[in-house]
């Protein structure tokens, strides 16, 4: 499985695509130097729309894919698309912060990290064990099940591939 590393720019269309069942990190630094050794050594594909630091990147011979500034159904329909990985129907139970595996949380612990507007309208709630966070199936879910369905649709075609009007996708 080819490792994906997101840049700052791009670390809502990292959350998206862990949601998505797609595994991607996102790069803990700003400088384009410390984000291209990291890269480079852990031997990933790095996501940008960072024009410059894409042109580094293919300098140093680095994998690089310039992600078009659009709408989050389209970059993940365009990441699928150029990188040939399937986007999930259904959201991932996976953190969205960090994108580890959630646990079932048990009654007692619901009372202490769910609000009761929530535990009054759900019964099964999840909890990341190194973000901290609580998460259950509630609206935003459906609508998060929505928009990757969405973008499971969509068809990237040719001409938006290779138009002017959007940045050229390359892989090296």
């Amino acid at each position: 499985m080819v490792k994906i590393y997101a840049d700052v720019m791009l670390a809502k269309l990292a959350r998206w695509l862990r949601l998505a069942g797609i595994r991607a990190v996102n790069v803990p630094y700003e400088d384009d130097t410390r984000i291209l050794l990291l890269v480079g050594k852990e031997k990933a594909v790095l996501l940008t729309s960072d024009e410059q630091l894409f042109l580094r990147a293919r300098k140093q011979k680095t994998e690089v894919l310039l992600v078009p500034e659009a709408g989050i159904e389209y970059q993940l329909a365009f990441v699928s698309e150029v990188m040939g990985v399937r986007i999930r129907k259904n959201p991932a139970e996976v953190c969205p912060v960090c994108g580890s595996g959630l646990v079932k949380l048990g009654k007692n612990m619901a009372v202490k990290m769910v609000p009761l507007q929530a535990r009054s309208h759900y019964r099964a709630f999840y909890f990341c064990k190194y973000c901290r966070k609580a998460y259950w199936h509630g609206s935003h879910w459906k609508e998060i099940g929505k928009r990757l369905a969405k973008a499971g649709r969509m068809r990237i075609s040719k001409r938006d591939l290779t138009s002017g009007s959007l940045p050229r996708p390359r892989l090296r």
